[in-house]
């Protein structure tokens, strides 16, 4: 506050400082009246004393004679005092809403400074409290432990006395228990003995059953396979009588296979004779343009002759061989049976002495297995026995272990409280059932994996039986089926060969078929290029009457198009130069760079309308042709996109432009863009109000539509020494106007 008060102090002095020079030391009083109520008492005193020593100063200088004084100079003095006074007023003013504020921050200040202070002495006030209340408890709880640990050494002196009852009383228990633990495990052994014979007695039983049964299943076999034998005989002839039939349906089929290729030939030659008649047929049509094919089609005709010929005469040497071959493959056949016969005999013979031998060898290894594993599933079985005894053991130990805990426990509590001793037994409780609970679930793995390793076991010992009874049988149905396979190999080896005979056949068949499908494909090409040749004709021909049908279409759109003449608005002569071609097309050059939409002067309003251009030495850049309503009147320096021309015009634009028609600013997509040298074509039409582009004679499939008023073509080009030549502007009747794919309408 003392440094802002200086500051205010030391602008004042200054502002007196000047005062006094405009009333020439005169201020004393008008100082000290004026800022009384702005200043404290002692501000007051030190701003007497600076005025006085003003007036002073002023004094000694020397005063100024009041004769030398004139009018002009009171009256400029009187407006300079008046002046001053109004500046003094205005700076006490605002020093004294300076001072406003100035008390205002320092009332706020003392009041948060107040609110701290007193959130500070309620902090501590607090503190104390707590303090106070801290050390009573630590007091308290100083106390309680000293108590405690007086308990605690009392009590430890009665364990430690306790602790020596309970050692002597155990050693005699443990003596006691030993004991037991022998008596028991003398006992279980003798359990044991008496087990294992009775299982070895029950074994034996077992074993008598089982070779009765086996004898039973044998003697059943026998009689299966006597019955089978007796089946596959019967099977024998019957495929021989098979084979017979098969012979027969044979020489049946090669009769008709002749008579098929009979049929065949015949066929062929009525074919070649159609095809004959054809060929004169379309000779006879074919007279005027057709000398040369003419020559082409008796040169090839005289070719297919030749090759028919050829393959006539190759089927006979073919048919010829054939049989031949058939009668040599009998004599081999008949040979090679004889000779099979006696190999398949002698076959037999050492067949069988070799299936006793092998079956004797076989019965003794099965033996011998049957006799390990039977050996080392007992040792197994005695080994899991052991274990069991062993966890018996181990459980009825702590059993008795327990018991003692729970005669030491009953005795605490005589000693001891029974608040305190439930207190600190809880916990052993929870330890021992913890203990109890681990003993039980291992008690119930081990169970669980004794139970497993007998369910294992007796498993093992089913599967092994049943295994053993597979392999008997196997071995029984192994020897059944050889023989059956070796009556089955003489058997096929006869149907091998009647098969052999019938794939010769049949190969025969298909060489037969597959020559004569050729013969086929060859007179399918010839009857195909034949057609060929004729559709190509026709082509030529329809292509001539197309030719024909567009001349005869261009000279009736000629007849009925009225050709207009062609004026061109030019809004600058010193850019653009018309010169007339052949007397009805223009041609526009560009001399200089910059827009130009050039407007024709024919209105356009009932009726369908034709605009040809072509465009030259653009490449395709800046240039556009469309309408213009005719109500708009186009300036020079023009360009068709921008505002507000493109408000009043429709342009499709060329090959450098983003879109292919603009129209109010908007873009649209879809249409080819105009090149150079290309046969640009608008048509409207006043009907239906529309505005289609052609190039090169394609529709494109963006349009305008909507148009109701009169409009006028408009060219655009920007690029100097472009040109467009303006072809020709035609009214027809009707629209030369289709339908195209992916049609899409602007609207007007």
């Amino acid at each position: 506050m003392r440094v802002v008060t200086s500051e205010r102090k030391q602008s004042f002095f200054h502002h007196v400082i000047n005062l006094s020079a405009l009333f020439g030391g005169n201020i004393r009083n008008y100082g000290v009246l004026g800022f009384r109520s702005f200043w404290s008492s002692t501000e007051e005193v030190e701003i007497v004393v600076f005025l006085s020593q003003m007036t002073e100063n002023t004094s000694n200088q020397g005063k100024i004679p009041e004769d030398s004084i004139r009018i002009s100079d009171n009256s400029r003095i009187l407006a300079a005092n008046i002046e001053a006074r109004q500046a003094l007023e205005q700076q006490i003013f605002k020093l004294r809403e300076e001072n406003e504020t100035l008390r205002r921050e320092k009332k706020e200040i003392e009041l948060k400074y107040r609110e701290q202070l007193k959130v500070i002495q309620a902090q501590l006030r607090e503190e104390k409290e707590l303090h106070e209340e801290s050390e009573e408890r630590a007091n308290k709880v100083e106390i309680e432990a000293n108590q405690q640990k007086i308990d605690k050494m009392k009590l430890i002196d009665e364990l430690q006395a306790e602790k020596e009852d309970k050692k002597r009383s155990i050693q005699l228990e443990k003596e006691t228990n030993e004991k037991l633990i022998a008596k028991e495990i003398e006992r279980r052994k003798i359990e044991q003995t008496f087990r294992y014979e009775t299982e070895e007695k029950n074994q034996s039983f077992q074993k008598a059953e089982e070779s009765e049964r086996k004898k039973k299943i044998e003697i059943e076999k026998r009689k299966q396979y006597e019955n089978e034998k007796d089946n596959i005989s019967w099977e024998n002839e019957q495929l021989k009588e098979e084979n017979e039939k098969m012979k027969k349906d044979f020489e049946y089929e090669m009769n008709k296979r002749r008579e098929f290729e009979m049929k065949y030939l015949s066929e062929v030659e009525e074919r070649e004779n159609s095809i004959k008649e054809l060929n004169e047929k379309l000779l006879r049509i074919q007279k005027e343009n057709i000398d040369n094919i003419q020559n082409m089609q008796k040169e090839h005709n005289q070719k297919i002759e030749k090759e028919i010929l050829r393959r006539k005469e190759a089927e006979l040497n073919l048919k010829k061989e054939q049989e031949e071959k058939q009668i040599s493959i009998k004599r081999v056949e008949n040979f090679e049976k004889t000779n099979n016969e006696l190999k398949n005999k002698l076959f037999q013979e050492k067949k069988q002495s070799k299936e006793y031998l092998d079956n004797y060898e076989n019965e003794k290894q099965k033996a011998d297995k049957q006799t390990q594993l039977k050996n080392e599933e007992e040792t197994k079985r005695k080994e899991v026995e052991k274990q069991k005894d062993q966890t018996d053991e181990e459980n009825w130990i702590l059993k008795r272990q327990i018991d003692k805990t729970q005669y030491e426990v009953a005795q605490l509590k005589e000693k001891i409280g029974v608040e305190k001793f439930d207190e600190e037994i809880q916990l052993i409780e929870k330890k021992e059932k913890q203990k109890i609970e681990e003993i039980e679930r291992l008690k119930g793995e081990i169970k669980r994996l004794n139970e497993e390793k007998e369910k294992e076991n007796e498993e093992k010992n089913k599967n092994y039986q049943e295994h053993q009874k597979v392999r008997e049988e196997k071995e029984m149905i192994q020897l059944e089926k050889e023989k059956e396979i070796e009556e089955k190999r003489r058997i096929q080896y006869e149907l091998s060969k009647v098969s052999e005979e019938k794939d010769i056949i049949q190969l025969e068949k298909q060489k037969e078929i597959e020559e004569k499908i050729k013969i086929q494909q060859e007179f399918q090409k010839l009857n195909e290029e034949k057609e060929r040749t004729l559709l190509e004709k026709e082509k030529v021909q329809l292509e001539k009457e197309k030719e024909i049908d567009e001349k005869n279409q261009q000279i009736r759109r000629a007849e009925e198009a009225e050709q207009y003449p062609i004026a061109i608005i030019n809004k600058d002569i010193e850019d653009l130069e018309i010169i007339d071609l052949n007397g009805s097309q223009k041609q526009i050059n560009k001399k200089k760079g910059k827009n130009q939409t050039i407007s024709i002067a024919q209105v356009i309003e009932n009726g369908i309308y034709q605009l040809e251009a072509e465009f030259q030495n653009t490449n395709g850049s800046r240039i556009a042709v469309g309408i213009v309503r005719d109500s708009y009147d186009i300036p020079d320096n023009a360009c068709y996109a921008y505002q507000p021309h493109t408000d009043h015009i429709a342009a499709f634009c060329g090959g450098s432009a983003t879109y292919a028609i603009t129209f109010k600013n908007i873009g649209t997509q879809g249409n080819n863009r105009i090149d150079d040298k290309q046969i640009v074509r608008l048509e409207f039409d006043s009907e239906k109000g529309t505005l289609i582009l052609f190039i090169d004679g394609k529709q494109q499939p963006v349009y305008i539509t909507g148009i109701k008023e009169k409009v006028r073509f408009i060219i655009y080009m920007f690029n100097t020494h472009s040109t467009c030549i303006i072809r020709s502007l035609k009214k027809f009747i009707k629209p030369t106007t289709g339908h195209v794919d992916n049609e899409k309408a602007v609207q007007w």
